[in-house]
């Protein structure tokens, strides 16, 4: 539904973004090959606890029967995260927020060796009237990641959100956020228990130090998961 405004905004000149949509787009690629240790640092800043991506003897026993990244990795071997092509185009005056992605993964996984490339797409986009910001541009695009063996690994379709800056000031939109917020004694506490050295945190080290020991690094049903609440990601994300 339209958002109508009795203040006077600008509108987003998408000259440039419209040149573009639906043009296979260049930008950097992968130097060198994907080594071991670098699924492995991965994998260890993910808190992913899955021994079959960082543990030799574990892999092999796994379903791939070699040590595999975990899919997740996949965003890592592209500039940006994947998301450039969701940026194309100059709008001038812009802001940006990221919108987040949608992901497809075709069954290959990526592995020691492997040299991916990847091939980038000015997908669409779309222009809607917000409350923060009067015309503002939900723009996508694609990123698919491909193999030295021609297979497809995975495609990433990202968001971004780009907006006037001029529009959101005249809107006033971000003056909620002019004042600090007025925390109680309860939120306070609530924040300080997922901190590096409470209860909280020290639980879950040992809950994922439990699961680094299950040397299979089986999950099944049922079973109870180490989750993390504070920055980091899933601290058992990705174990498939």
């Amino acid at each position: 539904m339209a958002v109508t405004t009795e203040v006077p905004l600008e509108s987003l000149d998408t000259t440039d973004v419209d040149r573009w949509i639906g043009r296979p787009l260049g930008g950097g690629q992968l130097k060198e090959p994907v080594t071991a240790n670098d699924i492995r640092r991965w994998v260890q800043a993910m808190h992913n606890p899955n021994p079959i991506h960082y543990d030799d003897d574990a892999a092999v026993k796994s379903v791939f029967g070699k040590l595999t990244a975990p899919q997740s990795f996949t965003i890592c071997c592209d500039v940006g995260h994947g998301a450039p092509p969701a940026i194309q185009g100059k709008i001038p005056g812009s802001h940006m927020l990221f919108g987040g992605d949608e992901w497809w993964f075709f069954g290959p996984r990526i592995e020691p060796g492997d040299k991916l490339h990847s091939e980038r797409l000015a997908f669409d986009y779309k222009v809607t009237n917000t409350k923060f910001a009067g015309p503002t541009m939900f723009q996508r695009g694609d990123t698919t990641y491909v193999s030295q063996r021609g297979q497809i690994i995975a495609k990433q379709r990202s968001t971004s959100i780009r907006y006037l800056a001029a529009n959101a000031r005249k809107l006033d939109s971000l003056k909620e956020f002019e004042q600090d917020p007025e925390w109680t004694d309860e939120q306070r506490r609530g924040a300080a228990e997922g901190r590096p050295g409470s209860a909280q945190h020290r639980d879950l080290h040992d809950r994922v130090a439990r699961v680094h020991h299950d040397r299979l690094g089986r999950v099944a049903a049922g079973h109870d998961l180490a989750d993390l609440d504070h920055g980091g990601g899933l601290a058992a994300a990705d174990v498939a």
